[in-house]
C-alpha cells in the first residue's frame, strides 16, 4: 500500500492522528462533536450554532468569513487519490475510516 502513495508517511501521520485521537476520547470517555471541513462551505451558519451549542458558548460578534474551496486534489492524479484511500483504508481503525471514508469519492 505505501509505494503506491506520494508523501505516503504524511497521510499515514493523518490516519494515525485520528485513530489516537478517537481512542483517547473514547477511554476519557469524553463528548465529542464531528465537525467537517466542508459544512462551513454548505451550510455555515447553522454550522456554527451547532457547534457553539456543543461548546455551551453563545455567539459574541460577527463570525469571520469563511474562505471555501480548499483542497488538494489537483496535487495528486485521481489513481495517486484511490492509493491514499486505499491506504488510509488498511490502516485505519473502523472508527476512524467512517469518519474519513467521505472523501473517497471527492475530486
Amino acid at each position: 500500500h505505501f509505494d503506491a502513495v506520494p508523501c505516503h508517511s504524511e497521510f499515514f501521520r493523518y490516519i494515525q492522528w485520528h485513530t489516537l485521537a478517537l481512542q483517547v476520547l473514547e477511554q476519557l470517555d469524553i463528548p465529542t462533536y464531528t465537525l467537517y471541513y466542508e459544512n462551513y462551505e454548505s451550510s455555515f451558519e447553522p454550522t456554527l450554532r451547532s457547534i457553539l451549542r456543543f461548546l455551551e458558548l453563545k455567539k459574541v460578534g460577527k463570525a469571520s468569513p469563511f474562505i471555501a474551496g480548499k483542497t488538494y486534489h489537483g496535487y495528486y492524479t485521481e489513481e495517486e487519490q484511490m492509493a491514499v484511500m486505499n491506504l488510509i483504508k488498511a490502516v485505519s481503525t473502523p472508527q476512524a475510516w467512517s469518519i474519513v471514508r467521505r472523501y473517497k469519492s471527492s475530486n
